[in-house]
């Protein structure tokens, strides 16, 4: 029997910004994701309105602050001289 191998990392903000730039890329912007819908209409209801929370937070803080579901990375490479 094959033991099933699951991984799953959690980064913060800041880690992934390390992680992006270290590899030589410049993060341009960080989008909040809503988190997956959920099937009954109170979960979604409490995901919705942790959702427009984390994303006026995000908006007000310039992205240094974010306690989103999902964060997309917006980063291009870094042309060196």
């Amino acid at each position: 029997m094959t033991p099933h191998c699951n991984h799953l990392y959690y980064f913060s903000p800041t880690a992934i910004r390390t992680l992006l730039t270290n590899a030589g890329f410049r993060v341009v912007q960080m989008v909040p994701e809503e988190a997956s819908p959920a099937r009954h209409s109170l979960f979604r209801l409490a995901n919705r309105r942790q959702f427009v929370t984390a994303r006026l937070v995000c908006a007000t803080t310039s992205g240094n602050i974010s306690f989103a579901a999902k964060e997309l990375y917006l980063s291009m490479k870094s042309r060196t001289s």
